[in-house]
């Protein structure tokens, strides 16, 4: 799902929001249980992730157009976590772009398409899914942008190595 800033296909208010977040990241957490739990949904690992992208989407761009100013494909060499959002980083903010979700661990990829132009120029994003092997892309004029969740559950936030002030409620 493509989630716009600009209010279309946006939650109108900030519950609406979190609640969507909450459910995309249940769905999520439920998918990467079920695949830890069957080996035979293994991981897809970086190697054959960049396999895929050559075989289709490199594909795709050298068959359909010439590619006059180059091509360069790159891959974020960690893997995306689960709920992770990538966006276009958009320095100047003139429109809102769209939002890759990470249903599951991901590998980012970076297609672009005039290598050594400044930017804006046009790029695709795309994610893929480690353990699906979906490929989720996106039209861009930037350079990805990574949203990660940090502290989503208990248990990160009650890690005392990143807690630097508590105060006790009064009771």
């Amino acid at each position: 799902m493509n989630l716009k800033h600009n209010g279309e296909n946006w939650p109108s208010n900030l519950s609406g929001a979190a609640f969507l977040m909450m459910t995309m990241l249940a769905v999520a957490s439920l998918n990467q249980a079920l695949a830890e739990d069957n080996p035979s949904m293994s991981m897809i690992s970086d190697d054959e992730a960049s396999q895929i992208i050559i075989d289709t989407l490199v594909k795709n761009l050298t068959e359909s157009s010439e590619l006059e100013m180059g091509l360069r494909v790159n891959q974020y060499q960690d893997l995306l976590k689960t709920g992770s959002l990538v966006g276009e980083a958009n320095p100047e903010g003139i429109e809102p772009s769209s939002v890759l979700v990470c249903h599951n661990a991901s590998w980012l990829f970076f297609l672009d398409l005039a290598p050594g132009a400044h930017f804006a120029h046009p790029a695709i994003i795309a994610v893929l899914d480690a353990t699906t092997g979906e490929i989720q892309p996106m039209d861009a004029q930037w350079w990805p942008a990574i949203m990660e969740p940090a502290f989503e559950n208990e248990t990160e936030r009650q890690d005392p190595e990143t807690i630097i002030f508590e105060k006790e409620p009064n009771i």
